[in-house]
């Protein structure tokens, strides 16, 4: 579906261009830096290959092994992040500690300071494996600009080490952070200036920001990276490092979940990073979007000038659409309980993958699949003109009739007729 789009560039249809870049962590991923269209990788997982061993790796194995990684991108940037352990990923050969908390434990970056032989092994083998060419990495869960100097000051010296071996060192060497606790957005100015680039880790930062923890499902969908506090939060982050020149990019689940992607790009991001197969699905969506009309529309909901709800954007579902362009045509739609979000079905009455989730598109039509009823939207503005239940608030305009049919799981209640109708939450009704 979207290899057409492969070389073609994500740009908006106001002029913005957006880098996409795609995560990797294993020599398997690496095809997919071609066949996905992405610009480089953003995320490269180095604790993959710590993971799946019964023993530490040797510094010759991984230099060996990023040797590979960096020739197999061709010229494209990989950031490789440096070991990240701990918390849910936990080396068999390394010391099991029992914490009542483990995410907020000892992990990523406070492993490597406590136990310095390891990152330093770590880091020679990437110098090495650069053999003169550009080389990026940045370290995980950082939370004050101490544990950064630390950290650079480390690799600095690996550097002069190397050095004095004769060693070739990188072409270019680029050090940077991940953001992925509310409190790095406040380090001081020196800290911004001192890093090369900053990359926000979305699935860790959240679960911080709001305070729920993202393996716990009782908590961790009660909460959108769309809420007006987490977007006035990222813009806060954003404009402090366009004000001091501070590179900074977006890497998580949210960078892969299309209207997610354009609503990220619309508050100042410019980079994003994902896995492979949901490039094409943002880059579609991106290629037709406004991003100076959404951002209006962002700009005025984080302003208050809508009223404040759990899902602040839902109710201007509208607005957005016409922002995206869309030619509001008939096509599938229905409320997912499970995951409070709008799911699509395909000309078939499939529904679409996670990817596709909130694409609005002009071809959805819902029709019977295999026996399966579901439900038909008739009107011709179906979308400008349905009627949501969203979180525990009705956003609601006039419905064209509406055949009423039940599919099971995806559709917990449909009403339809003349004059009103809608997608209901069973505990609303």
């Amino acid at each position: 579906r979207y290899t057409a789009l492969r070389e073609e560039p994500a740009k908006t249809t106001d002029g913005k261009i957006i880098d996409l870049r795609m995560n990797a962590g294993l020599m398997a991923d690496l095809p997919s830096l071609t066949s996905s269209g992405a610009n480089g990788v953003g995320l490269f997982r180095t604790e993959l290959q710590f993971l799946i061993r019964n023993q530490m790796p040797k510094r010759s194995e991984l230099k060996n092994l990023y040797s590979r990684v960096l020739e197999a991108a061709k010229g494209k940037e990989i950031v490789f992040r440096t070991l990240d352990i701990g918390s849910d990923k936990v080396l068999s050969y390394m010391p099991n500690i029992n914490e009542a908390n483990p995410a907020l434990g000892w992990r990523a970056i406070r492993i490597a300071l406590d136990r310095p032989s390891i990152m330093r092994m770590q880091i020679e083998a990437l110098i090495r494996a650069s053999n003169g060419r550009n080389l990026s990495i940045m370290f995980p869960l950082i939370s004050q600009d101490s544990e950064f100097y630390k950290a650079k000051e480390l690799v600095d010296r690996v550097l002069s080490g190397e050095k004095r071996l004769g060693h070739n060192i990188p072409n270019e060497l680029k050090v940077g952070a991940m953001l992925e606790t509310p409190s790095l957005a406040y380090a001081p100015e020196d800290f911004f200036t001192a890093v090369d680039f900053l990359s926000v880790g979305g699935n860790d930062l959240k679960q911080f920001f709001f305070a729920a923890d993202r393996e716990n499902e009782l908590v961790r969908r009660k909460y959108d990276t769309l809420s007006s506090s987490f977007l006035t939060y990222l813009k806060f982050v954003i404009n402090r490092c366009k004000e001091l020149k501070t590179p900074i990019s977006f890497c998580g689940e949210d960078a892969g979940r299309p209207i997610e992607a354009v609503c990220l790009c619309a508050i100042g991001f410019s980079s994003l990073s994902m896995r492979p197969a949901s490039i094409g699905p943002v880059k579609h969506l991106l290629r037709r979007v406004n991003l100076e009309e959404l951002s209006n529309i962002i700009n005025s909901e984080i302003k208050g000038v809508f009223n404040h709800t759990p899902e602040p954007l839902a109710e201007n579902l509208t607005d957005l659409s016409e922002s995206i362009k869309v030619n509001k045509s008939d096509f599938g739609i229905a409320v997912d309980p499970d995951v409070d979000r709008l799911v699509f079905f395909d000309e078939n009455g499939e529904i679409l993958g996670e990817e596709y989730t909130q694409v609005f598109c002009s071809d959805f039509v819902l029709s019977k699949n295999k026996g399966d009823t579901v439900s038909t939207l008739s009107s011709s503005n179906a979308l400008k003109d349905l009627t949501i239940s969203y979180g525990q608030k009705y956003y609601s305009t006039p419905v064209g009739e509406m055949n009423v049919v039940k599919k099971m799981k995806e559709v917990n209640s449909i009403v339809g007729g003349e004059g009103g109708g809608g997608i209901i939450y069973p505990e609303l009704h």
